[in-house]
């Protein structure tokens, strides 16, 4: 079972986006991911959600940094994990 979710959940690494800004790239659930770096608050969270980006949840693991898909109904959980919103940037990273 170990295994299955490091297939599912790679490590962020920190790299520019083109466009110049700092961002945070790895895999979520079988997706690549490109992720602001700073933390969202419910508010925010909850603004990016109705904009139609995605928010991950940033589990931090004797690995590193791993990123959970989060929904709605996460929200309202408080978990203490840093929440990261997907880089708003319309150009690709490589």
């Amino acid at each position: 079972m170990e295994n299955f979710k490091y297939l599912e959940s790679k490590l962020l690494k920190d790299t520019q986006c083109q466009c110049g800004a700092l961002v945070r790239v790895g895999q979520a659930s079988g997706f690549r991911v490109c992720l602001d770096p700073e933390p969202l608050t419910t508010i925010q969270e909850i603004a990016e959600l109705q904009a139609g980006r995605h928010t991950f949840e940033l589990y931090q693991t004797i690995r590193g940094d791993e990123p959970i898909y989060r929904s709605y109904n996460q929200i309202k959980r408080a978990t203490g994990w840093p929440v990261l919103g997907t880089h708003r940037c319309e150009r690709t990273l490589f």
